[in-house]
């Protein structure tokens, strides 16, 4: 893909300013119920001192966003950003301990943390080498022993395959991404790369299985019905189609990998 927007801190707070609308509201209800039983699964009786959460976006576009929910036992829970804009509607939404700094050269010295929560931060890169850059900071900033949970778009997912390839002024005409999607690995390569840079694998899981442009266009048609029981009902049907992640066919129907690995 080559005509990739500038990606600037005012791209990025110009997305997050568009998108804060009722129906992305609503979809983010389902991820926020995604990510916390994520968290539950892999994070379960897990205890940490200081837990970093890559990306503000979550925060952004709705009160508290996953920083206030997530069912993660931590002590201290940090989130930054590298767009100032993003940070700021964050902190309007009373999200505190947040900064602005690059996941691809945080301002964080070495070891600084025993767990980061990276959820689909880092699929937005132009490239593999920034992809594996990022993580190669995020190794960095995470203590020996410490945990990385990351998500990803899930390359192997053939619907996402054909999206990358697509050029993004033709998706962003048809409605069909919300903002520019960058390069993306499946769920082997993932591993590969992590165990190439020092972590070890524990757990893998592929998420949200039903179809989100389908879900969102849906997501839309409830809204506009201004029924709170209609939108209860939308989010109750979605959440069935998370038991794909256990049939083999997972690779191909999971829109995100997600992983968890320590710091050896």
């Amino acid at each position: 893909m080559t005509d990739q927007p500038d990606k600037t801190h005012e791209y990025w707070s110009e997305i997050v300013k568009n998108h804060a609308s009722s129906v992305e509201s609503l979809w983010r209800r389902h991820m926020n119920w995604l990510y916390c039983e994520l968290t539950r699964r892999l994070l379960a009786g897990l205890k940490f001192q200081r837990l970093l959460k890559t990306d503000l976006y979550d925060e952004a576009v709705s009160p508290n966003g996953l920083l206030g929910i997530l069912p993660v036992d931590a002590r201290e829970v940090i989130g930054m950003d590298y767009a100032e804009q993003v940070v700021r509607r964050a902190q309007s939404n009373n999200v505190p301990n947040i900064l602005v700094t690059d996941i691809l050269a945080s301002a964080f010295q070495d070891n600084s943390f025993d767990c980061v929560f990276s959820n689909s931060t880092l699929d937005h890169f132009k490239s593999h080498k920034l992809l594996e850059q990022s993580l190669r900071e995020i190794y960095r900033v995470l203590e020996p022993g410490g945990l990385l949970l990351i998500t990803l778009d899930n390359a192997g997912n053939p619907l996402l395959f054909l999206r990358n390839w697509l050029p993004y002024t033709v998706l962003q005409y048809l409605g069909i991404i919300p903002y520019y999607m960058g390069k993306t690995v499946n769920r082997k390569q993932l591993q590969r790369m992590l165990e190439r840079l020092g972590f070890e694998v524990k757990d893998q899981v592929l998420m949200l299985h039903a179809m989100r442009l389908i879900a969102l266009r849906l997501a839309a048609r409830v809204v506009r019905s201004n029924s709170a029981t209609k939108e209860t009902d939308y989010l109750e049907r979605l959440k069935p189609f998370e038991k794909m992640a256990n049939w083999p066919t997972r690779d191909l129907t999971g829109h995100y990998v997600a992983m968890t690995a320590i710091k050896r």
